[in-house]
């Protein structure tokens, strides 16, 4: 956690990335759930030499996930949007590789309203506690 290079409160997620392993840090129980489409946000600025991804992952395999490339925002704050359709219950991961470090606040994730349901809606706002390695390598 970053109490200097923060967005708002007292502090902001920090990852120093590698160029040989992905780092970063991955959120259970969003209820992201099969057969949904969600749309995701997110605030963060990067270093030039960090590439950063967000995806989420509902098993050990490798068609077990989507993923997306996020653009580097570089040293500015920047909101960023993502979308999911996931093949299964999901985690949510946020992984960097690369020279320098990413910094990440709020992520949000909601499921995408259609005009012909109903006005149902869940929503989740996590913001990271702590930065740490992803569970498992990839």
């Amino acid at each position: 956690m970053d109490s200097q290079d923060r967005y708002v409160g007292a502090r902001s997620a920090s990852v120093v990335v590698s160029e040989s392993m992905p780092r970063g840090f991955d959120q259970r129980g969003f209820g992201i759930t099969k057969g949904r489409v969600y749309d995701g946000h997110l605030v963060m600025r990067s270093d030039v030499g960090a590439k950063v991804q967000v995806a989420l992952l509902w098993g050990s395999g490798s068609d077990d996930r989507q993923i997306v490339t996020l653009p580097s925002p570089g040293p500015n704050w920047q909101s960023m949007s993502f979308e999911f359709a996931p093949g299964a219950d999901a985690r949510l991961e946020m992984t960097g590789t690369g020279i320098g470090k990413f910094r990440v606040t709020v992520v949000s994730v909601e499921i995408r309203r259609s005009p012909s349901r109903s006005s149902r809606r869940a929503s989740i706002t996590q913001r990271f506690a702590r930065a740490a390695p992803p569970t498992r390598s990839m």
